[in-house]
């Protein structure tokens, strides 16, 4: 199978991956991308993807996205791991919602409990449609950065 992106180092790039090996024991992040690339560099071993993804334990579009990034992009985008830019899932609570949990939960109590449970608070804060849907653990949370 003939590869897309061929890799090809000049002695800087391959100095620096070589080095990572030696500094970077037991990190995958930087430890299996350089071996990815290692392995692959078209002056050196020349390893085809299957043979790459069976040794570092990549699947083998891991291993071709690996070499396109540093073909297209360059070494530097390979070596380093790109950081997230936000929370994969969005945040259903606001500081509002924090300040009205806060009046709830010193206001005056359900009328069958002497102090209002998670869960009714939760529900509580959906019935007042304060937020759309709320679990409990997240009351919890709330509760706890408040009072500390």
């Amino acid at each position: 199978m003939n590869k897309k992106y061929v890799e090809r180092f000049n002695e800087e790039e391959r100095a620096v991956c070589q080095a990572t090996f030696q500094r970077e024991t037991g990190k995958s992040e930087k430890l299996r991308p350089a071996m990815v690339l290692l392995k692959g560099d078209i002056d050196g071993p020349s390893w085809d993807d299957v043979k790459i993804s069976g040794a570092v334990g990549f699947r083998t579009q891991t291993v071709e996205k690996v070499g396109r990034a540093f073909v297209l992009d360059g070494f530097e985008v390979v070596s380093v791991r790109k950081k997230r830019v936000g929370s994969p899932t969005p945040k259903l609570r606001d500081d509002g919602a924090e300040a009205k949990l806060l009046t709830l939960r010193l206001g005056k109590p359900a009328a069958a409990f002497s102090q209002g449970t998670l869960r009714i608070l939760a529900d509580q804060m959906v019935d007042l449609e304060i937020v759309e849907l709320i679990s409990p653990g997240t009351v919890r949370q709330m509760l706890t950065k408040l009072y500390h």
